[in-house]
């Protein structure tokens, strides 16, 4: 039994590890990388504060509307 439990232990300590490195890598993601999530029909569902900032846009006007909204606008 105690052989168990140490292999339980064990491999908890080791997804708590994996989860620390996802947790920091979202972090990194977040602060220094452009982050766009699209539905599979193109609708927008999720962006960070460094992409807004890039295609001048608030959250608002673009959560959950087509991605067609990013395209270059004709003069």
């Amino acid at each position: 039994m105690w052989r168990s439990n140490k292999k339980l232990s064990d491999r908890i300590s080791e997804l708590e590890g994996e989860l620390s490195a996802y947790y920091a890598a979202q972090e990194v993601i977040a602060k220094e990388m452009l982050y766009l999530s699209l539905s599979n029909n193109g609708i927008i569902l999720n962006t960070n504060a460094r992409f807004l900032k890039s295609c001048g846009y608030s959250h608002d006007e673009i959560e959950g509307k087509k991605s067609i909204i990013l395209s270059p606008r004709n003069p």
